[in-house]
């Protein structure tokens, strides 16, 4: 049984019987469940991601992110979603540096593979990474490289308190680029891209 101020993490969000209850695990790893009204919910600081820019050396290097992509800080957005391997991305990017990919599960990646939301360009110099940008598809709410009815799901149950998603993988999910929470106007949008009635715009 939790104790008053004992600190949990929520897994999922649940309605039985008209009452919400969090599934939980406390810091012990025991798994459980607490009803929501006895629980304060405290919003985690953002992660500050390690800097990976070394200026001595980064100011030798030159890159130059081509049209339709757009570089927002460490992150990037506009990739053609019918054009998403690898070796398209890396014909829009112009440097003197090498240019790794790599996917959400940190693997790398080949000119073949198609990228996702959550994969990383990485920026290197003789094997150490300089810099890295994290790619965003908007509608890829589950980075799996696709745009289908798995995102509409995961961006339902969002919606419904269920199951929430966050980070790059929520950015995503605003397919209107209006940078507020999700609502079912993405997911209509999402829906209409799915049955080839209006692609979503990156």
């Amino acid at each position: 049984m939790a104790q008053k101020e004992q600190k949990m993490t929520r897994i999922e969000k649940g309605v039985q019987q008209v009452e919400r209850w969090d599934k939980i695990v406390l810091e012990n790893g025991i798994v459980g469940y607490m009803y929501q009204p006895y629980v304060t919910e405290k919003i985690p600081e953002p992660e500050i991601p390690p800097e990976l820019e070394d200026p001595d050396v980064w100011e030798d290097v030159e890159i130059y992110f081509n049209s339709p992509l757009v570089v927002n800080e460490r992150e990037i957005t506009g990739i053609d979603y019918k054009k998403n391997k690898v070796s398209d991305l890396k014909s829009l990017i112009t440097t003197n540096a090498e240019i790794e990919i790599v996917s959400n599960k940190n693997e790398v990646l080949g000119d073949g593979d198609a990228v996702g939301t959550g994969y990383k360009i990485r920026v290197k110099q003789n094997e150490k990474i300089l810099r890295q940008y994290t790619i965003i598809i908007y509608g890829d709410v589950n980075g799996d490289t696709k745009i289908n009815s798995v995102d509409l799901l995961i961006l339902q149950r969002h919606i419904l308190e269920l199951r929430l998603i966050s980070g790059t993988y929520l950015k995503a999910a605003n397919v209107r680029k209006t940078g507020t929470k999700p609502t079912s106007v993405d997911l209509l949008i999402i829906q209409r891209h799915i049955l080839d009635l209006k692609q979503i715009e990156q």
